[in-house]
């Protein structure tokens, strides 16, 4: 038993977990502040996993100073990996103390859960891992409700056709599981910055019965390390007794990885970078990681190879149209004038990265 209470605090109290099937599909569920948080899939028959949901809700109860409260049983070591994940992630974003409500046991793995999984979500971080990871993934699982709303079915069915295609030419299975956790009260309260990583993690739990290894691709390098919500310094403490959960690609700049499979014709034609969703194209063309990615391929001399962006409107125009980058981002653009970048898209950035420091100047006089 592990508690460690706040009196004064309501726990985040994870319901028993409950799994149905209809038809084709299984859906898992738990209540959770008396609303109901759900993971559905007609792809695989999902475990009834409380470290998925627990996994899902670390960060979010760690935020709110509440007691995360488990009513299922939860596996032993995945009990204590999170424990080691509390103060990593206390020192960067100012959590108190952790509290947690949980009974433990040793979990055996399942009998033939060997695969390999890896979170895809067609972007150039998942691709890399995908077609130069250390090993070869069996399934690639793709989260509806993640960074594609479940209300978005025009993005939904580009997704799912396009994550089915890419599972198929690669030999691996596709799994799509859809979710609504991100409308529920509690988890959406949180950065999705700072919780994505334990909704990642959950992915893995909700195919314990199926895999043994999930893989989550790297957002940073080591060498630029920034607290995020899912890190090499914190994503292998979601691992439990039945899944462990590795992160990948971190020795590499993304700007690397994308070099790198710039000329592969599978990314040419399903990569897909945008997660603000500013228009019904797969990619929206407008969204400054669009725009990154646009330049890095120009360089690259691939741009005009990617269907998936679009050619109507010239890179520059494009640039010219963006409204100022955040102070973050220049960088990034800085070291893109040293590169191959067309003389008038060099002349482009660069008068975006005088616009941006302008405001930026603006923004902070204010």
């Amino acid at each position: 038993m592990i508690s460690f209470f706040r009196k004064s605090n309501r726990p985040i109290r994870i319901e028993k977990v409950q799994k149905k099937t209809h038809g084709h599909a299984t859906r898992v569920s738990s209540k959770i502040d008396g609303r109901t948080i759900w993971f559905e899939s007609s792809d695989i028959d999902l475990a009834a996993s409380p470290e998925a949901f627990g996994s899902a809700m670390l960060i979010p109860a760690l935020e709110l100073g509440r007691t995360l409260a488990v009513d299922d049983k939860v596996c032993r070591s995945w009990a204590e990996n999170i424990e080691v994940i509390c103060p990593i992630v206390s020192k960067w974003w100012g959590y108190g103390p952790r509290s947690f409500d949980m009974k433990t046991e040793k979990i055996d793995a399942p009998d033939g859960g060997a695969g390999t999984s890896l979170c895809f979500s067609g972007g150039v971080d998942s691709f890399y891992t995908l077609l130069h990871g250390p090993r070869q993934a069996d399934s690639l699982v793709c989260a509806i409700g993640y960074d594609v709303m479940l209300k978005d079915a025009g993005r939904i069915a580009q997704v799912d056709r396009s994550v089915r295609d890419v599972a198929e030419e690669c030999g691996a299975k596709p799994i799509l599981i859809a979710t609504n956790i991100r409308s529920h009260r509690t988890f959406r309260k949180i950065s999705w910055e700072r919780s994505h990583g334990g909704a990642l993690a959950a992915l893995g739990h909700l195919l314990a019965d199926n895999i043994g290894m999930l893989e989550i691709s790297s957002s940073h390098p080591f060498v630029n390390f920034n607290p995020w919500g899912s890190s090499w310094k914190i994503d292998p403490y979601f691992s439990s007794d039945r899944v462990a959960i590795d992160h990948i690609g971190a020795e590499h700049w993304r700007s690397e990885k994308l070099r790198r499979i710039a000329d592969e014709s599978i990314v040419a034609r399903h990569l897909r970078v945008c997660w603000k969703n500013l228009n019904s194209r797969f990619n929206c063309c407008r969204c400054e990681k669009c725009i990154r990615t646009m330049c890095i391929l120009e360089t690259c001399g691939q741009l005009e190879q990617y269907d998936c962006f679009e050619h109507g409107r010239g890179l520059c125009d494009i640039i010219n149209q963006a409204p100022p980058m955040e102070p973050f981002i220049l960088y990034t653009y800085e070291l893109l004038l040293e590169d191959e970048l067309k003389r008038k898209t060099k002349e482009a950035v660069r008068h975006w990265l005088e616009r941006s420091r302008t405001a930026i100047a603006g923004n902070n006089a204010a």
